[in-house]
This record gives structure tokens, C-alpha cells and sequence, in this order.
């Protein structure tokens, strides 16, 4: 659409809104159109394996805390976040978080690159410790990459 002023100075309105437009999408894009998957942590005693309930679940990157139910579960959705170095090396299908799991009479547990799917429900189980145990004070676990990334990604790079 094309509107003149009094001076006869043309304006072109669908440039404006065309700007507009594409901020508006720019800023969906950012908060909440982009990838997410579904996790669903399960929280248990590492020596008798019962469900912990009330237990703290923290997913620091996609500022979420919540509470395991009776069956030691929480389910959160979060944005998929690539490990930018691996991403460097080969591409990845995956995203990862960190999860920080805490309960009153347990040591803390943090899950390093627990993987979350784009549309799928991923599943992480984190065992805590009791607190009268010897052992350490906080109790750090790793989720590997999956064992096709890394034999592509030695197969990349050795052959």
C-alpha cells in the first residue's frame, strides 16, 4: 500500500509493517517458538531404589524447579541446547541440560549433558545417597553421548 502526505512524499506502509513483522517473529522465535523436548526425571535411593519424594529437581539453564511426586517423578518441557563444542566436531540429534537433584537425608546429585529430544520425552534417573554413607559430599553423574555420535565422530576424525 502506498499513501502520499500533502507534500505528495510517498510512504510505503508495507515496509513498515514488514519491519514490524519480522521483529514480532525475531521475538517469538526467542521465546518460545524454538525447540523444545519433554524430560521426565525420576528420582530414587541409590541403595534400596524406592521412589524419593519431595525431592528438589533444578534445571538451571531453562530456570526450572519442581518437586518429585510419590513415584519420585517430575516432567518439565525445556528449549534443546547444543553442547557447542561437540556441535563443533559432528552435528548432534540431541540437546543437553544439567539437573541438580536434592533432598533433606540425601547428598546432592548433579547430571552433567542429560540429553533432551526435539518432540520427545527423554528419561533420566538419578539414585541419591544417603547422607550417613562415606563417600562425597556431592555426587556428580555424566550422560555419554550416544554410542552412533561417537563412533561417526572418531570414524570423522581417524580416517
Amino acid at each position: 500500500m502506498i499513501i502520499k502526505n500533502k507534500k505528495g512524499e510517498i510512504f510505503t506502509i508495507f515496509a513498515v509493517l514488514l519491519g514490524i513483522l519480522g521483529a514480532g517473529a525475531f521475538f517469538l522465535s526467542s521465546i518460545g517458538m524454538q525447540k523444545r523436548g519433554g524430560l521426565s526425571v525420576r528420582v530414587v535411593d541409590a541403595y534400596d531404589l524406592t521412589p524419593i519424594k519431595n525431592a528438589d529437581i533444578i534445571i538451571p539453564s531453562a530456570d526450572i524447579v519442581a518437586k518429585t511426586d510419590e513415584s519420585g517423578l517430575a516432567a518439565a518441557t525445556l528449549p534443546i541446547t547444543k553442547n557447542s563444542p561437540q556441535e563443533m566436531a559432528l552435528s548432534q540429534s540431541w540437546g543437553e541440560c544439567t539437573i541438580i537433584a536434592a533432598c533433606p537425608g540425601y547428598r546432592p546429585t548433579v547430571m552433567l549433558y542429560a540429553h533432551v529430544y526435539k518432540d520427545k520425552l527423554s528419561r533420566a534417573v538419578i539414585y541419591l545417597f544417603p547422607e550417613d554413607k562415606d563417600g562425597e559430599e556431592v555426587i556428580t553423574v555424566v550422560e555419554p553421548p550416544d554410542e552412533e555420535w561417537i563412533k561417526a565422530l572418531v570414524e570423522k576424525y581417524l580416517s
